[in-house]
């Protein structure tokens, strides 16, 4: 999915979030190709679908049910919470009481401590990371007023710090900009819901016990009773949900920069090839090429490097060499590297007896060198790669490579 294609309003369901409709494609794409699957694994492939299937209607039944019982309330179904309590959680037939429960789940286990272990993979929020900490033992302590006016200005300077190219805190944005892409949280009862009351505006003096948490009535103390855990605790959820939101962001940005995904029928085309593919290497049989009477490219490569050995061809006999698919040589690299490898052993002589071919990618040389004077019998292995050096069937465009490419990995001590 390119940027254009990337919806900006909250997700009316969970269902609604890309990686929950790429997941029900994909499903349903493995279910078209069952019928390419050997016999022998179809019943296991489709009791697998099933179960995956049942869970990813699960979980979206579990946020879906979390927003409707809790969003209103302004809390935020977050990565930090656990799957088993939020199903708990949703089964408590009082909203209130389901909102002291999850206050009890931040309250009685270390999830707190852990989530905020986990906001240390965001660059932004580290150096407030000691602040936290702080909040925690505040927390603990029943200090609620404290963890609150801390959390609060952590979020603020995280966000500003987090989008560099806005410098806008988190109490001056509006919902819409704290809307998170494929992610839980952006679920409109989610973080752009709660945060209407994050920045609800208060003119009047509230004496009142609040339950929520109303930034702008706090911090500029218009709103004077939200020393409770309800508030508190609500600040621990909205942050862990701007972490969530920061996450978001940034797969936002690599995602737009990311070639098209397949459609379901280059899938498909790509899993029958894939099938083909398996279905002739299955029944390759191992043969033997004999020069003069046959001839193959694994013959015409062997050819060659012994050629350019011979004639102490550094660059070219390097082009010979395998290299790792994500780390290629430079040719100058390869030639330093050929030199240094079979500078010390002259090639006199050689001669090729056969190439067996084993496999589908894989061939064996057996020749005789004459090096340094000495008479040795090689066997040399060869494999078949392409232009990024992966393997690949022979029948597939590509060309051979030796590994390993040591002389010394094939010459012997023996005459």
């Amino acid at each position: 999915m390119n940027a254009m294609n990337m919806p900006q309003e909250p997700y009316a369901s969970a269902r609604d979030l890309p990686s929950f409709r790429e997941m029900e494609q994909n499903i349903e794409g493995m279910q078209l190709l069952l019928s390419f699957a050997p016999a022998s694994e179809r019943v296991q492939l489709k009791s697998d679908l099933r179960e995956l299937s049942a869970q990813s209607k699960h979980l979206v039944s579990l946020v879906d049910a979390f927003y409707d019982k809790l969003g209103n309330r302004n809390w935020i179904f977050s990565t930090d919470l656990s799957l088993k309590v939020v199903e708990t959680i949703v089964a408590i037939d009082d909203p209130l009481e389901a909102e002291k429960a999850l206050i009890e789940y931040y309250r009685s286990n270390d999830g707190v401590h852990f989530a905020i272990k986990r906001l240390a993979r965001l660059e932004a929020m580290r150096p407030r990371l000691p602040l936290l900490r702080a909040a925690l033992e505040d927390y603990k302590h029943a200090r609620n007023y404290s963890v609150v006016l801390v959390l609060i200005a952590v979020m603020d300077g995280f966000v500003n710090d987090f989008d560099k190219q806005s410098r806008k805190g988190l109490h001056a944005r509006e919902a819409a900009e704290m809307f998170a892409w494929d992610n839980i949280v952006g679920h409109h009862m989610g973080l752009t819901n709660a945060h209407k009351a994050f920045t609800k505006t208060f003119k009047k003096t509230v004496t009142e016990e609040v339950y929520d948490l109303h930034r702008h009535g706090i911090v500029h103390g218009m709103i004077t009773n939200f020393d409770n855990y309800f508030v508190s605790t609500k600040a621990w959820n909205h942050l862990f949900a701007i972490g969530d939101w920061a996450d978001a962001q940034l797969m936002k940005t690599e995602k737009s920069g990311a070639p098209p995904e397949p459609s379901l029928d280059e899938v498909v085309q790509q899993y029958r090839q894939l099938q083909d593919d398996k279905a002739r290497r299955d029944r390759f049989q191992p043969y033997d090429c004999i020069p003069g009477n046959v001839d193959c490219d694994a013959l015409r490569a062997a050819d060659d490097f012994f050629a350019r050995w011979s004639k102490r061809q550094w660059g070219p006999l390097g082009a010979h060499f395998m290299q790792c698919a994500n780390n290629h040589s430079s040719a100058g690299q390869l030639a330093r590297e050929a030199r240094e490898l079979y500078e010390d052993y002259s090639l006199n002589k050689s001669s090729i007896q056969r190439i067996e071919h084993c496999g589908s990618m894989v061939a064996h040389v057996h020749a005789s060198l004459s090096v340094n004077g000495q008479t040795h019998t090689v066997e040399m292995r060869w494999v078949h790669v392409d232009d990024e050096f992966n393997m690949v069937d022979e029948w597939e465009q590509g060309h051979w490579v030796l590994v390993p490419y040591g002389p010394l990995t094939f010459i012997k001590n023996e005459v």
